[in-house]
């Protein structure tokens, strides 16, 4: 695929969050209420990123969007990934917007997505792992403020202050360094001071250290 490729897809998806099927309780409309790209994180770390825009008929067909769309999932996969990390989970439109859905396999999938395809200037920095699993990189996670998810007083606590309260065994950890809405498949317990809550997910500040700390759900 052309780099101009690449281009128009980016453009025709300027990010809008949504709340979607599967991520949101409340129903399967879509919303322009998160600014920015979304995401949910599976327990089996695998990645649902969806993106919106508003859509003019006029201008673009339905048919070329889902065209453009398969094109360079059919090109990261070709190019950049041996084992299909990336596919489409659906496009369309609906009420005048634009929707498209994708799936990642692995964290690296979306990261290479990211880096290769949406920006490819930006070094695209995420975590998500265990806490021990990030005790092993360089990321200064005892620096950081946490607020306590639900805690009125939002009081600041150190990662030792949680970890007197916590099992760390259950605890999974995300760092990101862009502004981006994140849910995942769990309970978000603890988040870093620059990330806003609403509705159970996780606004992070673009170009901050954004940690968020959270519990898969357990299993039935």
């Amino acid at each position: 695929m052309s780099k101009k490729m690449h281009v128009v897809t980016a453009a025709m998806l300027v990010i809008v969050v949504l709340a979607v099927s599967g991520c949101s309780k409340k129903s399967n409309t879509y919303s322009t209420e998160y600014k920015g790209e979304f995401i949910r994180i599976n327990a089996d770390e695998s990645i649902l990123a969806v993106y919106a825009e508003d859509f003019d008929e006029k201008q673009y067909d339905e048919k070329e969007l889902e065209s453009m769309v398969n094109e360079e999932v059919e090109d990261f996969n070709s190019e950049h990934s041996k084992d299909n990390g990336m596919s489409v989970k659906s496009v369309g439109v609906k009420k005048n917007e634009a929707f498209v859905k994708l799936n990642f396999k692995t964290l690296d999938d979306y990261v290479l997505y990211n880096e290769t395809y949406v920006d490819s200037d930006v070094k695209f920095e995420m975590f998500n792992g265990t806490y021990d699993e990030i005790q092993k990189k360089e990321y200064k996670l005892s620096d950081c403020k946490f607020k306590k998810v639900g805690d009125k007083k939002e009081e600041d606590l150190k990662i030792s202050e949680i970890l007197k309260k916590e099992d760390k065994s259950n605890l999974r950890v995300i760092y990101i360094k862009h502004g981006i809405t994140i849910r995942v498949e769990g309970d978000i317990k603890y988040v870093s001071s620059d990330i806003k809550l609403k509705d159970g997910a996780a606004k992070t500040a673009d170009g901050k250290d954004n940690y968020i700390i959270y519990t898969l759900e357990e299993e039935k």
